[in-house]
């Protein structure tokens, strides 16, 4: 006499696929949120309720934009101005882990011909942190523009990154005095 308890089968589907006799492991390979339900069936043919597991893959680099409320300082006795950087960043999949400041580069030295004999052009920068308050000196060395590059990095949860830069640049100071 055959019994008719027991499992038969189990069966799954992904997202909204068609119901599949599981027979071992199997790959979810999209990208986004993937739901697999799952149920089995008895010797009866008596179905469970299916049931559910959420399974999210993130494949893509969150977005990153920087600007600050100044990009552009005038050259005018050597000043150190705050500079407040407004680092937005976005991952619609796994969302934002961290972002931090990564550097502050100059295209001209530090104490370069005619910038004021001045040092420490770049103050208060907190690196590999969420800093967006820093100071950065008004000067710029011979008749070219100084180019300040600040650079960000954002980290999503699945470990991607994506690294963004913009410019402050100081312009001479035409002005009469």
């Amino acid at each position: 006499m055959e019994s008719k308890s027991g499992v038969a089968k189990t069966e799954y589907k992904v997202i909204d696929g068609s119901w599949q006799t599981y027979q071992g492991p199997f790959d979810v390979t999209a990208e986004g949120e993937n739901v697999v339900q799952y149920r089995s069936i008895d010797h009866v043919g008596n179905i469970e309720e299916a049931k559910s597991v959420s399974i999210k893959i993130d494949k893509t680099a969150p977005t990153l934009n920087v600007s600050f409320n100044s990009s552009v300082l005038i050259d005018r006795n050597h000043a150190l101005i705050p500079i407040k950087a407004a680092v937005d960043g976005e991952d619609t999949l796994s969302g934002i882990n961290r972002v931090e400041l990564i550097s502050i580069e100059s295209n001209q030295p530090e104490n370069g011909k005619a910038d004021g004999n001045t040092v420490d052009d770049i103050q208060r920068a907190d690196f590999e942190t969420f800093d967006t308050d820093f100071l950065l000196r008004a000067e710029r060395s011979g008749s070219g523009d100084r180019v300040y590059t600040v650079t960000y990095e954002a980290w999503d949860h699945a470990g991607i990154s994506v690294i963004q830069s913009n410019r402050i640049i100081v312009k001479h100071d035409n002005s009469k005095k």
